[in-house]
């Protein structure tokens, strides 16, 4: 009995800490409104966490915890349907007019929000970039994440903690990109001496984007991201 309350307790826990956050941005993705994705989200977690508590232990947690959630998800389309159905006739112009206008807004400020989360993340340092693609993209635990990175679990955790707050700041930020981002500069360069095996160093810097790179580093002493906000290319490049 105790074996099984704390295997529960575990499961929940891990439920908690990995699951609820990729839980929103499903439901945020099904439904397109943010308080209609936290009441499914909440929902959702209410089931999982009932039946825990009721003793069941699956197999395979993250499956179980995707099939529940698209099944809570099915049970809510089919009730809006429903609701929606139900409006009566002499309603029906005005609660379409009114709908669309909240589905357009809402659709616009997603798309808004979803375009600045992209872009920051294209500037985010690499330490930070791939624990939250894992995370948020790949659908990987934070123990999966620690594994793979060879990582201490906290120091995941708290990385990807980190990346959210940079995120948001960044989210909140009016980013410029430099003028070599829209117009990029040629040069030549020379040298004395041998080139080498493989032409070095000028094969290096034969493309016009690493010209415009060390362009911009030679003007102004820059971080790797500020020389990606100058050329207009993500950071990972």
């Amino acid at each position: 009995m105790q074996e099984t309350n704390e295997m529960r307790d575990r499961l929940v826990s891990e439920f908690a800490e990995n699951y609820m956050e990729k839980l929103f941005y499903f439901c945020l993705k099904k439904t397109g409104r943010s308080v209609e994705a936290e009441d499914l989200t909440q929902d959702i977690a209410l089931q999982i966490i009932t039946a825990l508590n009721k003793g069941t232990l699956p197999t395979s947690f993250s499956a179980w915890i995707w099939q529940i959630a698209r099944n809570r998800y099915s049970v809510w389309a089919k009730e809006k349907h429903d609701r929606n159905e139900s409006v009566t006739g002499s309603d029906i112009s005005d609660y379409e007019l009114e709908d669309e206008s909240r589905n357009i807004l809402d659709e616009m400020i997603y798309a808004e929000q979803t375009a600045l989360l992209r872009r920051e993340l294209a500037f985010i340092k690499s330490d930070y970039r791939s624990i939250v693609v894992a995370y948020y993209i790949e659908n990987k635990s934070t123990r999966e994440i620690a594994l793979s990175l060879s990582l201490p679990a906290n120091t995941v955790k708290s990385r990807l903690l980190r990346a959210r707050q940079i995120l948001k700041e960044g989210m909140d930020m009016a980013r410029e990109f430099g003028k070599l981002s829209y117009s990029p500069e040629n040069i030549a360069f020379v040298m004395n001496g041998m080139n080498g095996k493989n032409g070095e160093p000028l094969n290096y810097i034969s493309r016009s984007l690493c010209k415009n790179i060390l362009l911009a580093a030679y003007r102004t002493p820059s971080s790797a991201e500020e020389l990606a906000m100058e050329v207009g290319v993500a950071l990972p490049y």
